[in-house]
Formats: C-alpha cells, sequence, structure tokens
C-alpha cells in the first residue's frame, strides 16, 4: 500500500428503515470504514451513498437509469471518478453494499479495477488486479447470496404477520389495525365507522345487484359516498367481499396474474376450498366484518358468481336469460356478455368449470326472446301447462321407499325375537344379519327424508310455474320483457 492513498467510501442500505441509526446503518457503515482508512493512512476525498434503495436489478442499464430518476447519484459519481481516476481505493463494509445483483456487482468491482483503483471491503479483504476474477465470482455469490437471505427474511416476517392477525400490507376498509403507544401494530378489528356502509353493500348483493350498478344504489338509497363525496368506484366491493381480510383470515400468496385467478380464488373467503399450493392462509386470525345470517347469505352469493358469470350489461338483461340455456357442444349453461349469451366456459375462462369448448358465436337476445315466448305460448291453457309440467318432473319414489322401510322393520324386530330363542353357537350369525339390516335401515331413512323433501320441491315448482304462467298472460309479453330481470329470472346470474 503506497502513501497518499485516496479513499472514496460506498455505503448502502435497501430500506429507509436501514437508513437510520439502527443494525448496520449508513453511519455504522461510514464509521467502519473510516477506522479502516485511519488506520492505513488513507485520506477519505468522499462519500458514496445509497440511502434506502433496493440494488438488486441485474440489468445494470435499467438500475442506474431507476437510481438516477429517484435521485441516488453514487453510482453516476463513481462513473465519473472513473474516468477522472480520482481516486486508488474504493471502501465499503461488505460486498453486497457495493450491489445485490452478481452483474451490479461485477460492475463496479470490474470497472475500479480497470481504473488503476482497488476496492477495500472492510468484511471481505481486498480485491485488486491480482484476485480479481475470484474476488468479482465470490464477491457476487454473496451479493446474490444477501438478496436471497433477505428475501427470505421478508417473507418469515409477513408469515409471522399474517399468522398473528396483522396485515402486511394495507387493511381492506372493512377492518383497522389497533396500535399500541409506540405505533406498532397490535390486532386487527372491524371498523365500527364502515360496518353500516359494509352492511349496506352486502345486502345489495344477496339482493342480486350487479357490481356496476352497486355504487349508484348504495347512493340512491342509503346516501354513501366515498371520501371525495363521489360514489363508490364499483369495483371497490368486489375487491372487499373476495378478500380474506374482510372473512377474518389472514393470507399470503404469489401475484395473482389475471382477473380469472382473482375471481377464482374462492379459498379466500371459504375454508371448503383448497388453497393453491404456493398460497398460505391462515384462518380466524381476526373478527370477520359480517356474521350470521348475512354473512352466511354473501358467501353463498359470491360463491354463486364465481360459478356463474359477471356480464356486462344491466341486471335486467343478465338476470333475464343466463343459465335458461345450455351448450350443446359442452353442457355449460349460456351467460350474457354485453352483447349476447355466450358459452359459460369460453367467456370466462378464469371459472372453476374448465372446459375446451369450441363454441365461439353469440346468441342473439332478440332470438332468445322469441324461443321464450313460442315455447311457453305453445300452451292453450294453464291446465295443459301444468299438465306437462307435472309429465316431466319425475316424482321421487316414495311408496317404494315407505315399503321397503316397513319389511325391514319387520325383519329387525323377527331377529330381536329370535336372539333370545336360538343356541349360542348361532348367536354370532344372527347378530351379524341384525347389524346389517339396522344399518340398511338407518340408509333408507335418510334416502326416504330426501326423497320426502324433493317430492315438496317438486310440487312446490309446479304450483310457482303455474303463478308465473298466469302472471305472464295477465300482463302480456311487452310488459313482461320490460321488468326487471331479477323478477323475470330469479335464478339466473349477476
Amino acid at each position: 500500500m503506497s502513501e497518499n492513498e485516496r479513499a472514496l467510501l460506498f455505503v448502502a442500505v435497501s430500506s429507509q428503515v436501514q437508513a437510520e441509526v439502527d443494525k448496520v446503518s449508513l453511519d455504522e457503515q461510514e464509521r467502519a470504514c473510516r477506522e479502516w482508512c485511519a488506520a492505513h493512512n488513507v485520506a477519505v476525498i468522499g462519500v458514496l451513498n445509497v440511502p434506502g434503495f433496493s440494488r438488486s436489478e441485474s440489468d445494470v442499464v435499467t438500475a442506474l437509469s431507476d437510481f438516477e430518476a429517484q435521485g441516488v447519484t453514487a453510482y453516476s459519481e463513481l462513473r465519473r471518478a472513473w474516468k477522472a481516476r480520482s481516486f486508488d481505493v474504493l471502501v465499503t463494509y461488505h460486498p453486497s453494499r457495493l450491489g445485490r445483483s452478481q452483474s451490479l456487482y461485477t460492475y463496479v468491482v470490474e470497472n475500479t479495477i480497470n481504473c488503476g483503483a482497488y476496492v477495500q471491503c472492510v468484511i471481505g479483504g481486498r480485491i485488486d488486479e491480482a484476485n480479481a476474477e475470484f474476488g468479482i465470482a465470490m464477491g457476487g455469490v454473496q451479493a446474490r447470496g444477501e438478496q436471497r437471505r433477505f428475501a427470505q427474511m421478508g417473507h418469515a416476517a409477513k408469515m409471522k404477520l399474517v399468522e398473528r392477525g396483522l396485515p402486511w400490507a394495507r387493511v381492506v376498509q372493512s377492518h383497522r389495525v389497533e396500535r399500541d403507544r409506540l405505533g406498532k401494530p397490535v390486532r386487527v378489528v372491524v371498523d365500527e365507522s364502515k360496518h353500516q356502509l359494509v352492511r349496506d353493500a352486502a345486502l345489495l348483493v344477496i339482493e342480486g345487484l350487479s357490481w356496476r350498478l352497486l355504487p349508484g344504489e348504495l347512493l340512491s338509497r342509503y346516501g354513501h359516498r366515498n371520501g371525495n363525496g363521489y360514489p363508490f368506484h364499483f369495483s371497490a366491493f368486489y375487491r372487499l367481499f373476495y378478500a380474506a381480510t374482510f372473512w377474518g383470515h389472514g393470507v399470503i400468496y404469489p401475484q395473482i396474474r389475471n382477473e380469472g385467478e382473482k375471481r377464482a380464488a374462492l379459498w379466500l373467503i371459504s375454508e371448503e376450498y383448497p388453497p393453491p399450493p404456493k398460497a398460505k392462509i391462515f384462518y380466524n386470525t381476526h373478527p370477520p366484518a359480517l356474521e350470521g345470517d348475512i354473512a352466511i347469505a354473501l358467501k353463498s352469493e359470491l360463491v354463486r358468481r364465481v360459478f356463474s358469470a359477471n356480464g356486462r350489461g344491466g341486471k335486467a338483461i343478465t338476470r333475464a336469460f343466463s343459465r335458461l340455456l345450455v351448450c350443446t357442444h359442452c353442457g355449460s349453461v349460456l351467460s350474457y356478455n354485453g352483447t349476447g349469451l355466450r358459452c359459460l366456459s369460453r367467456y370466462y375462462p378464469g371459472s372453476p368449470i374448465k372446459s375446451t369448448c369450441p363454441a365461439v358465436g353469440l346468441v342473439n337476445i332478440a332470438l332468445t326472446r322469441g324461443w321464450i315466448q313460442s315455447f311457453i305460448s305453445q300452451y292453450a291453457t294453464l291446465e295443459d301447462f301444468r299438465a306437462a309440467l307435472s309429465g316431466n318432473i319425475e316424482f321421487p319414489p316414495l311408496r317404494s321407499l315407505e315399503t321397503h322401510l316397513e319389511s325391514l322393520t319387520r325383519k329387525i324386530h323377527l331377529l330381536t325375537t329370535r336372539l333370545s330363542e336360538i343356541d349360542d353357537i348361532a348367536v354370532p350369525e344372527v347378530s351379524a344379519r341384525l347389524s346389517a339390516l339396522i344399518q340398511e335401515r338407518k340408509v333408507i331413512l335418510s334416502r326416504l327424508e330426501l326423497a320426502r323433501a324433493e317430492d315438496i320441491s317438486s310440487r312446490a315448482s309446479i304450483v310457482a310455474a303455474s303463478r308465473s304462467l298466469d302472471e305472464i298472460r295477465s300482463l302480456g309479453w311487452d310488459r313482461f320483457w320490460e321488468q326487471d330481470g331479477l323478477k323475470i329470472n330469479p335464478e339466473g346470474i349477476q
């Protein structure tokens, strides 16, 4: 080492938190570098500072451009110093301070050596012409390793926060974060000031209102506006209701790349649907925004909408025709997409319903109306319509199940009586037959209960359909089609 060497100090951290006096902060790095210079009689001529910016970009040109845009001049000043050959040694705390990516680290070290200087790391030693290849290789590995280690530490920290019920990002508007006197987050709780807004929006969704019409109805019915005094954006409550935090869950998952994946993420709101392999969800880490019957009804409606489509039209159109027609190619229902009716699997590839359906055309709305009118008008009287419905509905075989149940009951009674009369040798065989009959009777009882419920539902559907036909005829077709789609087709999608 020659006399009167000139040193540039290079200090850097990757976050604003590290930039403060904490851990190996900027001040701590500079102190350590100055101590080395003093111990080796090297004069410090300047300090290059990267105060809290990531240096992990592998594209050097992009990295340097980004630094300039953010007002970080350390690398551009170093480049000017290379050209002027104004220093003899670049002193840094650790090789990873020069760059988190191998390419950026190599760029700094190689150009420093090319201008006749060398790199001195307080932790890591000297890199000069004699050991440049080894120093660049090892330093690059260390820089890349540091980047990976910090990423792993960040992921682990997020995981701990979520597991404790705390957010690692901004919390949704239905909740708020309670903090201690030092400002650290303690728990996530329901924001009572937003509870009425959330409840009113949930009731409108349960009612069947489309996402695009929701803000207007919130304003006209309840007077709800956003913080700027305008109606909410239609996507605000879509994002809210499909958020894990809204339902009391904490989650970490990889980046969702398209809208279809977001819509299909039912695992964010219900334990019935498994999360994808790389996602991690912690259920019930904090109170949900809604509980009770309204929460059950809202969740059911959200699930229904995911398995259906989300047409761009108003609710009169989407409700009136969706799910009334079936694709002849793949069997999926047809849904309104703003122009006409299209096969659900084609219109909505993000749906859990997977298909390679070749159908690409649209079914015209006017033709659909005409087909429905023709189908219903073929029945001259209400009695004809009822008879047709009754003939198409297969009622559950209630009598057959009841007869079977009576037979099983008699057999069980006979075997129970016989057990008290037979020899001990025959007891195991008779007991086995008795257990089998008892188990079969339980199955028949369950089937009978279901069959009775289906019978009641089938008969009720005939009554409801008959009433609907009567209403259509009293209204006339023109007035019928002018009604809200929710009234025309309550089971349609939105």
